[in-house]
């Protein structure tokens, strides 16, 4: 199937903005074995992108349990809006590679 999808590009992002999708890969437990790290940022991304297109602000944590709002809902909208960025955030959470505990602490940089 993700042959056939990579020929269709107009089918693939509504897929990925399909609310149903999101709310299938956050409610069942098994789901985040069943897809790639990429994929499941994807979605909640996209997920993400369209909560803030209808919110004037957001609640940050901010300390000790305590709720700020955060103005800006639609102008952060309107940046995820735009697919190269979109792109350049999913690359970038997908660039971390897992490492073990017991070696993180002797990991040396390249």
């Amino acid at each position: 199937m993700t042959t056939w999808l990579r020929g269709k590009p107009d089918l693939l992002e509504p897929m990925l903005q399909d609310r149903k999708l999101s709310e299938r890969l956050v409610g069942e437990r098994e789901a985040f074995v069943r897809v790639s790290p990429c994929l499941l940022f994807c979605v909640l991304l996209r997920r993400f992108w369209k909560d803030l297109e209808g919110q004037s602000f957001v609640l940050e944590l901010y300390d000790r349990g305590k709720h700020i709002p955060v103005f800006g809902g639609p102008r952060i909208a309107g940046r995820l809006a735009e697919p190269e960025l979109r792109e350049c955030l999913v690359q970038v959470v997908c660039s971390f590679k897992r490492r073990s505990p017991q070696c993180s602490s002797r990991m040396k940089m390249p």
